[in-house]
């Protein structure tokens, strides 16, 4: 009996703090995404603003909990001072990260720009509990166990809004334009960019009519905090390939592509377009054996594939080339291959002429061998006969 009053009164204690259990576990989630963002960390400029975009669902999460748990208005608003920290910078954040993936270049002023008017709407929101520009009529209620910040919002709070749907309409115009024009950047990634901001719009709406109790934004944060690590542990891979091509765009001299393992075209250099213009139609993540005229590219990186490094010769037209495929790796594991392209047709004709001129001395040596053996021989045979001759008139004489 005792044993079955003991757990009715865990279980109501569980119903009394449910939604303060949902915070924490939300909480718990994305410190956990975080730090194991950590551990796998690699420093670059879009690691970087995943890394702060996921510290900024962390510190909103962490203030929906100490909202969760306030003992007073005071403390409310200090936690809602720092749920705001994600509210107006997540979305700065993304868009710098939609630039970095896309390969936006972005200057310092822009940077800035974008920067600037959440900067404005943090600095009213932390003028909460000092005037009534941003919240007035503040008071505390509880829900479900969840100590909950009401309030009347003041005309500041407007500018969240604007801040919000001005930085939603930009990440959808960066990404859509991105989808339209740029085949140098990954579907995957942008599909995944897509996610996110699909899921921040719908999770605006959505908290808008339901129960203002329940903030929707620290699950929201949590889904977002999955989609970027998977993010940053795909983009190292891109960020290996990036790397080797950086390196390649500096030597003019090489025509430089790269696939992934799985045989997807990752991106090449304007020197192996000039080799092979069908790369021009070739999508980043795209398979490459859905380009027709791939054939015989794709046949070298399957060749190393099973071999780990390929060498051969290749002849266009009147030019040749010398072609290298090798093993892309990261910590030690493949994670795809890189076609390295040299035009040698000056040395490959000069080899070719002298293989020509040698094979011709040599059936030259042949010949002139072939004749001293002949003129030895008939030579062999004059003084064979001189000597029966000589030997006949010496008989006849005796």
């Amino acid at each position: 009996m005792s044993n079955m009053l003991l757990l009715m009164q865990y279980n109501n204690a569980l119903e009394m703090d449910k939604m303060v259990n949902y915070y924490l576990i939300t909480f718990v989630i994305a410190l956990i995404c975080l730090v194991a963002m950590l551990c796998t960390y690699e420093m670059n400029q879009v690691n970087f603003f995943i890394l702060a975009s996921m510290v900024l669902s962390v510190l909103s999460n962490a203030g929906y909990l100490l909202i969760a748990l306030s003992h007073n208005v005071n403390e409310a608003v200090i936690a809602k001072k720092i749920t705001y920290l994600g509210g107006c910078f997540s979305p700065v954040f993304m868009i710098y990260l939609i630039f970095a993936i896309c390969n936006y270049r972005m200057s310092r002023k822009l940077k800035l720009g974008i920067m600037l008017p959440a900067l404005v709407v943090y600095s009213m929101a932390c003028t909460i509990g000092y005037n009534d520009f941003y919240y007035k009529d503040m008071y505390l209620y509880e829900f479900a166990g969840a100590k909950v910040l009401g309030s009347t919002y003041g005309p500041g709070h407007t500018f969240l809004y604007v801040l919000l749907i001005g930085y939603i309409l930009v990440q959808i115009a960066l990404i859509g334009y991105s989808f339209a024009r740029k085949k140098v950047v990954s579907r995957n990634n942008l599909i995944m960019l897509v996610a996110i901001t699909s899921i921040n719009v719908a999770s605006f709406l959505i908290g808008r009519f339901i129960n203002p109790a329940i903030e929707v934004m620290a699950t929201v944060y949590v889904i977002d905090g999955f989609i970027l690590f998977y993010m940053n542990k795909k983009w190292k891979s891109y960020n290996v390939t990036d790397n080797i091509r950086k390196l390649s765009e500096r030597n003019e001299m090489y025509g430089y592509a790269f696939v992934d393992n799985r045989m997807r075209f990752l991106g090449c250099n304007d020197k192996l377009l000039d080799v092979f213009p069908w790369f021009a139609l070739c999508e980043v993540d795209e398979y490459l054996s859905n380009n027709k005229e791939s054939g015989d590219i794709l046949k070298l990186f399957e060749q190393c594939s099973k071999t780990g490094f390929v060498e051969c010769g290749y002849e266009i037209s009147d030019k040749h080339y010398e072609c290298h495929v090798e093993t892309m790796m990261d910590r030690n594991k493949c994670i795809g291959y890189m076609l390295e392209m040299e035009e040698d047709t000056d040395k490959w004709m000069y080899t070719k002429l002298l293989a020509e001129h040698n094979s011709n001395l040599e059936n030259f040596q042949k010949e002139l061998e072939k004749k001293v053996d002949e003129q030895t021989f008939e030579i062999s045979q004059q003084k064979k006969q001189i000597d029966e001759l000589y030997m006949n008139t010496v008989t006849a004489l005796s």
